[in-house]
């Protein structure tokens, strides 16, 4: 309500100074109040000027022709009749109104703009009669010392979900919700390639997540992890253009990359879409990505029609005191 009754005052100032020499009514909103204030707008008699007087010489008359007449703003007498104080009160009621409804619409408008980029990155979700199976990438502990956790896999029982796949969850949880579309949750340990052949897939994490690993064949920007999960994200038309975090840089200062991709998959024939990171910091920034319609705007400013394509962005954030910066846009594939 703030912000609006302050755009409402700027309206406002500007009609009345732009109306100040024809306007016989002002109409003014005082500060920290939402009760509208109505004016009379008079001239008042003309006034000398007047200088101060030179000693020895007489005070000199002004010439009339000079002189100016200054509007003031006087407080609006009250009405000679009931019937007319009513109409001048819904006369101003009805500007009022006119004045918050453009200034909604406006911000209506600009919350309509913004939220068709969302719902044009997830449409082939949201075009589906059936439900969403959300995949989050696990973790279990290895005998390996070197690498002290690995991705689970199906013959893991008890395996461990980190927090940044859980904030991506809940991201991609809320952006469904607000579609009014049904999704279900399986762990990529626990889920088969034959579900995700019935229905629509959203697949979280990079290195905890075995399905991403086998499904992004079809992406022309891949993951490749070494040992642990040390990895890189390149191209695979050209196998020397690679993204990676810079392990010389300590952890908590170490920029990070990540991919989103919407495509179709030749493996289960249904739309997959994979979020994830090289780090932790890239899984939860990407998802921040696609469930912002700020972000998407700026993949949408060059690659305006996404129907039915398939869709790979590149991601890189800097990372300061182990938090993350917001996520800039390095390469997009539409194909």
């Amino acid at each position: 309500m703030r912000v609006t009754a302050g755009e409402v005052r700027k309206r406002l100032a500007l009609a009345n100074y732009e109306r100040r020499s024809t306007a016989k009514v002002q109409i003014s909103l005082p500060s920290g109040s939402y009760r509208p204030e109505f004016f009379l707008v008079s001239a008042e008699a003309p006034q000398e000027a007047h200088e101060p007087a030179v000693l020895g010489e007489p005070e000199s008359t002004p010439d009339p022709s000079t002189r100016l007449s200054t509007p003031t703003l006087e407080p609006l007498p009250p009405a000679t009749s009931p019937k007319t104080h009513r109409q001048r009160w819904i006369i101003a009621a009805l500007a009022a109104c006119g004045l918050f409804a453009t200034v909604f619409l406006m911000q209506r408008e600009n919350r309509t703009q913004a939220n068709t980029f969302t719902a044009a990155f997830w449409q082939p979700l949201s075009s589906s009669n059936d439900s969403v199976l959300i995949v989050p990438g696990a973790l279990v502990p290895t005998s390996d010392e070197r690498v002290p956790m690995g991705p689970a896999e199906q013959k893991d029982l008890y395996p461990y979900t980190s927090f940044s796949t859980a904030v991506a969850t809940a991201n991609v949880i809320k952006t469904l919700s607000d579609q009014h579309k049904a999704y279900d949750i399986l762990g990529a340990q626990s889920v088969s390639l034959d579900e995700m052949r019935h229905r629509n897939v959203v697949l979280l994490g990079a290195y905890n997540n075995v399905w991403l690993k086998e499904l992004q064949k079809d992406l022309p920007l891949q993951f490749r992890f070494g040992l642990g999960a040390r990895g890189e994200i390149y191209e695979v038309a050209d196998a020397k253009r690679s993204w990676s975090r810079q392990l010389d840089t300590p952890l908590a200062y170490r920029a990070d990359y990540a991919l989103i991709a919407r495509f179709r998959s030749s493996e289960t024939g249904n739309w997959v879409f994979a979020i994830g990171g090289i780090g932790a910091n890239g899984t939860e920034a990407a998802s921040q990505f696609v469930s912002t319609s700020q972000y998407l705007d700026t993949v949408s400013h060059t690659h305006k029609d996404w129907t039915g394509k398939n869709v790979e962005v590149l991601l890189k954030l800097n990372v300061v005191d182990g938090k993350s910066g917001a996520p800039s846009v390095e390469e997009v594939r539409v194909w």
